[in-house]
């Protein structure tokens, strides 16, 4: 595959990903409310595609660093989270004393790993063990 193809699918894919985030999170729709599950299936999507990230950067990887670098951009992200939450909602919306709060962040990582445990298992099978 050559990178210009590499690149493209990284592109769609996000676009994709931001556009059902972001009809999500639309008043209108309130797909998060409504769809409990929606949050692990973007943080899955987001796993893989910064695991794909990772793999198009760097075309030698071990498993255990995509893994690696999927989990700290995972940590950034709730960090946003939680940043974003504070001044727009509230503490008692992300606080750290607030056990379901907890729980979903992670739940948002543990999905994150998932993803890039399978990437990373694909991108050794597809290589032949060459990542």
């Amino acid at each position: 595959m050559t990178m210009a193809s590499r690149l493209s699918v990284l592109l769609l894919s996000l676009v994709a990903i931001l556009g059902l985030h972001a009809v999500s999170i639309m008043p209108k729709y309130d797909w998060y409310n409504q769809f409990w599950w929606l949050d692990w299936i973007l943080h899955f999507m987001g796993g893989a595609w910064v695991a794909y990230l990772f793999l198009v950067l760097r075309r030698r990887a071990r498993p255990i660093a995509i893994i690696s670098f999927v989990f700290l951009i995972g940590i950034g992200w709730e960090v946003l989270e939680y940043m974003f939450n504070v001044p727009f909602f509230g503490v008692g919306e992300a606080s750290f004393a607030d056990s379901l709060w907890i729980l979903d962040t992670l739940m948002d990582l543990f999905f994150d790993v998932i993803a890039a445990m399978l990437v990373a298992v694909f991108a050794n099978r597809y290589t032949k063990g060459n990542v």
